[in-house]
């Protein structure tokens, strides 16, 4: 199976080939394969004569999951084969860039077009988005987050940033309706990722307390900024060209996800791109 990003919600299909003890293929008679999701809970998929065998699986669930299975029988004889794999699934919506675009900036369209290819791609872009998220400390790609936060000030403050929207409060057990705008209100920076409580006109303080206020929030950009594009676009090639037997000139062999952000920022950049993209940190670079 490629290497390709699993989105909540999509069905993966995984594919495992039984063979003898010389290394032939072989159909077995019974494959039993169980995945374990990232709460612990199990699902198990039994096939029959399918060689290699096959497993789909609708995900439900954001992160890793564990394959583990066992092939016997029919071919195999007494002979038992174990195999383990896992895959990870992402929350839909993640990419800050799309694949058309990263084929672009390339120059790869109409070049790259084998699946395994594509999905690679697909996987750097993600990868990209992630380490540029991370190296500006933003939310960028639009998310909704759940965060339990400790009031007894007149503000709390919300990790992700820049803060969008706020869906929904509940303060010691008690949801705030928020109908008149009296029962809390955003920083009118939405960077600072502050909540204050009561309104802009009438102050109030959070009911003291260790994680006893619970935020649904909406954080991310809804229009991304462009220098952000251009540089998860730019470690995107790194990371591409990186994986290629014929490296680019001028390009580092080591494609980490820091590496590659520090090497784009730091030399594939103008000065007045480098200072428009530094603007956008969390924290002075």
């Amino acid at each position: 199976m490629p290497n390709a990003p699993v989105e909540l919600g999509e069905t993966f299909t995984y594919a495992f080939q039984a063979k003898d003890s010389a290394g032939n293929p072989v159909t077995p008679g019974t494959v039993t394969i169980a995945i374990t999701r990232p709460d612990g809970t199990a699902g198990t998929v039994s096939q029959s004569g399918l060689s290699p065998a096959v497993a789909t699986h609708l995900t439900t669930q954001v992160g890793r999951h564990v394959i583990t299975g066992s092939a016997t029988g029919g071919a195999l004889g007494t002979d038992v084969r174990a195999f383990e794999d896992s895959f990870s699934v992402e929350p839909a919506g993640r990419y800050i860039v799309g694949l058309d675009e990263a084929l672009s900036h390339l120059a790869a369209v109409g070049v790259l077009s084998k699946t395994d290819d594509l999905e690679q791609l697909r996987w750097y872009i993600l990868a990209a988005g992630d380490a540029v998220e991370r190296d500006l400390g933003r939310t960028v790609a639009r998310q909704t987050f759940v965060e339990r936060v400790s009031g007894g000030d007149c503000h709390v403050r919300l990790r992700r940033t820049p803060v969008l929207s706020v869906t929904q409060v509940v303060e010691n057990t008690t949801t705030l309706t928020n109908a008149s705008g009296t029962d809390y209100a955003l920083d009118e920076l939405e960077t600072t990722g502050l909540l204050y409580r009561g309104s802009t006109t009438a102050p109030g303080v959070w009911s003291w307390g260790r994680g006893n206020i619970t935020v649904t929030y909406v954080a991310g950009y809804t229009a991304v900024p462009a220098i952000v594009r251009k540089v998860v676009l730019n470690v995107v090639e790194r990371m591409w060209q990186g994986s290629q037997n014929a490296g680019h000139p001028g390009l580092v062999d080591d494609m980490s996800t820091d590496a590659a952000v520090f090497g784009v920022v730091g030399s594939s950049l103008t000065e007045p791109e480098q200072r428009a993209y530094a603007s956008l940190r969390a924290w002075p670079a």
